[in-house]
């Protein structure tokens, strides 16, 4: 299959992005669980909310609404197909840039990183 290579590339590259943001846990673990349907070549799946549910171990309220609110955002686009479960693509390079602190020298606050004192005097 010709998009095999890809697929483990692009689930780390998923993972890593989620990662880096500051958000919560049930977003993180919803869009993680969506990767296991993911087409890697479109960023797209067709997921029902039970099946995203089972795999996250979160209530179809909270997966619904994690949806709604990343949609929100732009990190997911949701487009509804009548009769049948809706599209929803993952806009990777939006979350890659979430996940990218405003200033690079700047470390991210909650991730527990110690930050040093400056001490002029211990040079």
């Amino acid at each position: 299959m010709a998009s095999e290579p890809y697929a483990p590339r692009r689930a780390e590259r998923l993972l890593a992005a989620v990662a880096g943001t500051d958000w919560d846990c049930q977003s993180r673990a919803v869009v993680w669980a969506l990767g296991g349907w993911l087409n890697w070549d479109t960023w797209a799946a067709w997921p029902s909310y039970a099946s995203v549910q089972a795999a996250s171990g979160l209530s179809r309220r909270t997966v619904a609404d994690r949806f709604d609110r990343l949609a929100e955002r732009g990190y997911l686009t949701i487009e509804p197909r009548p009769g049948r479960t809706s599209t929803i693509t993952v806009n990777i390079a939006s979350i890659e840039q979430a996940a990218r602190p405003a200033n690079p020298c700047t470390p991210r606050t909650g991730t527990g990183a110690p930050v040093a004192p400056v001490d002029s005097d211990t040079r």
